[in-house]
């Protein structure tokens, strides 16, 4: 599915933290594996969104986190069974790609 010339949205990374897991797909020629890393979800965010701060001790995410970029998006979720239900998951997967497709559509 929204695949052109070779290039399609695949799982790069999904890095699991304390208390979420967090896919970061990638727009382009599938790579055979992704990359698996334990890791904290504010210094990931931190790093793809380049602000450089730090975020608090204790903060707690209650729904999912979306980041679009150009040929990329990142979705962070609570490890919870119930964000992670097969029903739940195409929903989210099916809204993420026409969010992206729209955010990309109105800021070319």
């Amino acid at each position: 599915m929204y695949q052109l010339n070779g290039k399609e949205f695949f799982l790069f990374k999904l890095i699991v933290s304390k208390n979420f897991f967090i896919l970061h797909f990638e727009y382009g020629k599938p790579t055979s594996a992704y990359i698996r890393e334990n890791n904290d979800l504010a210094a990931y965010l931190n790093k793809l969104t380049s602000q450089g701060t730090e975020a608090q001790d204790g903060y707690r995410i209650k729904k999912i986190i979306k980041i679009y970029g150009h040929g990329r998006f990142i979705i962070a979720k609570p490890k919870d069974k119930k964000y992670w239900l097969r029903s739940i998951a195409l929903r989210d997967a099916d809204d993420t790609i026409a969010e992206y497709i729209e955010a990309r559509h109105n800021n070319d």
